[in-house]
């Protein structure tokens, strides 16, 4: 496992007494050699890629623990089909991630796993290890399982999902929408567990303005459930305003905005996008709250099971900076939203546009937005890690103690 939800939550359940380790990559490198573990951290088994692929550079796309494929589309195909139904696009590491946990296990038996989704391989390293020992484990949805499998691929992912899952003991889910769907589709108990965020970071960090002009910021992944073309709608749209106060700049902080250039190119807008890659969580929020506005893509846009809910929309509230969302969030968000002025949903590209035109107007004349709010408003804050930490202890203490 890897990634924000599991690091976090790690932590925390460690912070409230309970013995942790957390199942993951060697992202480190030469220029970026792995930080050594702080008192009260979880234990870590990082794998290390590079002992079956050598090329592997977590600081080069596409950041894949296999090796390259080959170049027949036919032999990709069957590989495909291989991975699908058997040990998940990273097959290398799961079988690695498999060892490593099953001789872990011997020294330190562990009461339960809880398997971030990310990708079906994590699932796997799960659902083998639960095979072997007995120990029950969670399957954890932070994406939909069909989020990368669209037409006919669909039935394949849904049946090598439904393998897997039979020895799961719940579902845990980012959102409720798509955890009633897979409960009934798989036949498991769910559990809501949204993402968190960092409450006291967010509330120590300076903003930081990383330009002299109006900047509307998009700080995150840019992925198939994000409808990246709504961009390009929403600054044609700006075009076609009458009049600007000033103009805006678009500063994405993204893995990959391979796709938002080639949709801004594609309408003549590639002008307005500044590009700049993933940066430390304490630098990120601090351009959160320096930003003249934020820009959310809700992640529903190809979401069969229904969407998701991330970290990023509690961080991005959290700051405090308006919001614009590009389409209407998940309706169990509302309660959330309705504790936050400073959010704008979109239901069209000029609606958009026109939340951009007060918010410049506003920084044209030097005064600050009568949308801004404060930091951390109180039904944001209910959503901080420590929380989401306590909401997992319950689950997993359930799921420990059932016959």
């Amino acid at each position: 496992m890897s990634g924000t939800r599991p690091s976090h939550l790690g932590r925390e359940l460690t912070r409230r007494g309970h013995r942790v380790t957390v199942l993951t990559v060697d992202w480190s490198s030469p220029e970026a050699p792995r930080a050594a573990p702080l008192p009260g951290d979880p234990e870590v088994i990082a794998i290390d890629p590079r002992a079956w692929h050598p090329g592997f550079d977590p600081e080069r796309l596409p950041l894949s623990t296999e090796p390259p494929l080959p170049a027949s589309p036919w032999l990709r195909r069957v590989i495909a089909l291989r991975r699908t139904l058997g040990d998940g696009p990273f097959e290398s590491w799961a079988k690695a991630g498999q060892r490593a946990l099953l001789a872990h296990h011997r020294s330190r038996p562990l009461d339960v796993v809880w398997s971030i989704h990310g990708d079906d391989s994590s699932h796997v390293i799960a659902h083998q290890f639960s095979r072997r020992t007995r120990v029950p484990w969670v399957a954890d949805f932070k994406d939909a399982w069909d989020l990368f499998h669209p037409g006919p691929g669909r039935l394949v992912q849904w049946l090598a999902t439904a393998r897997r899952l039979r020895t799961a003991a719940a579902l845990t889910e980012t959102c409720a929408a798509q955890g009633a769907s897979d409960a009934a589709r798989f036949g498991l108990p769910f559990h809501l567990l949204w993402s968190g965020y960092d409450a006291d970071l967010m509330d120590r960090v300076e903003p930081l303005r990383v330009s002299s002009g109006f900047t509307l910021t998009y700080v995150g992944n840019l992925g198939p459930q994000h409808d990246v073309a709504a961009i390009g709608r929403l600054l044609d749209a700006w075009q076609r305003l009458p009049s600007r106060p000033v103009e805006v700049e678009l500063h994405a902080y993204s893995n990959d905005a391979t796709r938002l250039r080639e949709q801004l190119r594609a309408r003549g807008l590639e002008r307005f996008l500044t590009v700049h890659g993933f940066v430390p969580r304490e630098k990120a929020y601090g351009i959160m709250k320096g930003a003249g506005a934020l820009l959310l893509l809700p992640q529903t846009y190809y979401a069969p099971s229904g969407g998701s809910i991330g970290v990023k929309e509690f961080e991005y509230l959290a700051s405090g900076t308006p919001v614009l969302s590009l389409g209407r969030l998940l309706p169990e968000l509302d309660e959330v939203a309705r504790g936050c002025p400073q959010l704008f949903e979109a239901g069209s590209a000029m609606e958009g546009a026109a939340f951009l035109r007060d918010e410049a107007a506003v920084f044209h004349e030097g005064k600050p937005s009568p949308r801004r709010a404060g930091v951390n408003l109180p039904s944001v804050k209910k959503q901080a890690w420590p929380e989401k930490a306590a909401d997992l202890e319950r689950i997993l203490a359930r799921v420990i103690a059932a016959p």
